[in-house]
């Protein structure tokens, strides 16, 4: 993870790597496949690993940001 890491709501346009693909998704696909209600999509957010999406909150990991052999170090975020 890069410092800083920051919490926002998802932007139109947004874009990242699902863990297990190979491609970009929207973030808006993303939250359309999961047949999300309409107030759902409008309150998902994303946690930026300097300026690249690391995580759709609740819902999908990046893919680089996965677990692997090499993984040194965790950090466990929990939401109140």
């Amino acid at each position: 993870l890069t410092l800083p890491l920051t919490i926002r709501p998802w932007q139109r346009g947004d874009r990242f790597q699902p863990l297990g693909m190979s491609g970009q998704k929207l973030v808006s696909d993303l939250l359309n496949d999961l047949k999300l209600t309409v107030p759902a999509r409008e309150q998902a957010a994303v946690l930026l690993s300097g300026n690249k999406i690391a995580w759709v909150i609740g819902r999908r990991l990046a893919h680089p940001y996965r677990l692997t052999e090499a993984t040194r170090s965790v950090v466990q975020i929990t939401l109140a």
